[in-house]
């Protein structure tokens, strides 16, 4: 009896260790949460889909609810995740002018929301730093009142943007933004930028 009274021991210790290391280890490394695919549920809040090349703009048609363009669904199905990962903040803050000037001389793809909306991305925000950073329960970031969103394709004037993602706010809480933040998704393990969205973009385009 004292021999299974410590064996059962042993068990119950090695189950509360194990409980206890799972718990620690993800609140010391949260995973991401943003690896689903995104489901036809954000149709409703977008506006516009363009193809902004030798500065002229080309409009991606939704088509019929019932029966939407299959195209439409596919760049909405790359560029709505790609928001959910960004995870790094470039330094750069753009203008009005300087937005044209890209939609005129570079690649993009222009995706404007119909209402700003809350986007959560995959940076996660320290606690000390969240007093002043809108986050989620998790701790990841909220871009808040997103309006439109610019994806460069192509960076034609070199000005190190290419992969990059425009971000324009309404407001961020009370105040008025005027201005597109500068974005990017930062692979894995490296100082890499993620194109691979842009690959999926250029594929499905030539087609």
């Amino acid at each position: 009896m004292k021999t299974i009274y410590k064996i059962l021991m042993v068990c119950a210790y090695g189950i509360v260790m194990f409980t206890i290391g799972f718990f620690v280890a993800d609140k010391m490394c949260p995973a991401p949460v943003f690896d689903k695919p995104v489901v036809e549920d954000w149709r409703p809040i977008v506006e516009k889909i363009s193809v902004w090349q030798n500065g002229k703009e080309k409009i991606i048609e939704l088509g019929d609810l019932e029966n939407p363009n299959p195209e439409y669904l596919e760049i909405g199905r790359i560029l709505l995740p790609a928001l959910h990962k960004l995870n790094l903040q470039a330094g750069c803050v753009f203008g009005e002018e300087d937005i044209q000037e890209i939609k005129q001389n570079d690649r993009v793809i222009e995706l404007i929301f119909k209402i700003p909306t809350d986007i959560t991305i995959s940076q996660w925000v320290e606690p000390e730093e969240r007093y002043h950073i809108p986050v989620d329960e998790k701790g990841y970031r909220i871009l808040k009142s997103v309006k439109t969103a610019l994806f460069i394709l192509e960076d034609r004037q070199d000005r190190g943007l290419e992969a990059h993602i425009l971000i324009a706010h309404t407001y961020v809480g009370d105040l008025p933004v005027v201005g597109y933040s500068c974005w990017a998704i930062k692979q894995e393990d490296s100082n890499e930028l993620d194109k691979s969205w842009i690959k999926e973009i250029n594929k499905m385009l030539k087609r």
